[in-house]
């Protein structure tokens, strides 16, 4: 798949993690997924496969009760990558997420490969999720 066809999924696959429908969401990604997730938090590491990726996928909907999103501003793409510049958001308790962050993906054969996530605050980012 060429790059515009790739920025094209990778933004279905947000609005498709938007609504809930993560069946949508694993169609995105490659079966051997590596997910990377930065910094000290119980969320932090990397995850394996589809199966460990939608788990934390829905784990993060179930600490928040649901509030987390992400909200996609920008995508930039070239022939295997797809940057996605986007606002984390969610509540947890009386906490509050709004976090900047760039979003990049590897793509192969039109599905996403590997993920890695970059915050613009991390220790915010962790002390949420913590």
């Amino acid at each position: 798949m060429g790059s515009a066809q790739d920025a094209a999924a990778i933004r279905a696959g947000y609005q498709a993690f938007g609504s809930g429908d993560l069946a949508a969401v694993g169609q995105l990604l490659a079966p051997d997924i590596r997910w990377h997730m930065p910094g000290h938090s119980p969320l932090a590491g990397t995850y394996d496969g589809l199966p460990d990726v939608v788990q934390y996928l829905t784990t993060l909907m179930q600490m928040t009760g649901g509030s987390y999103g992400v909200e996609v501003q920008d995508v930039l793409a070239s022939d295997d990558h797809v940057v996605a510049l986007v606002r984390e958001h969610g509540q947890r308790g009386t906490a509050t997420l709004d976090a900047p962050e760039a979003h990049v993906w590897r793509m192969q054969d039109g599905r996403a490969a590997e993920f890695w996530a970059y915050r613009a605050d991390s220790d915010a980012v962790d002390a949420f999720w913590s």
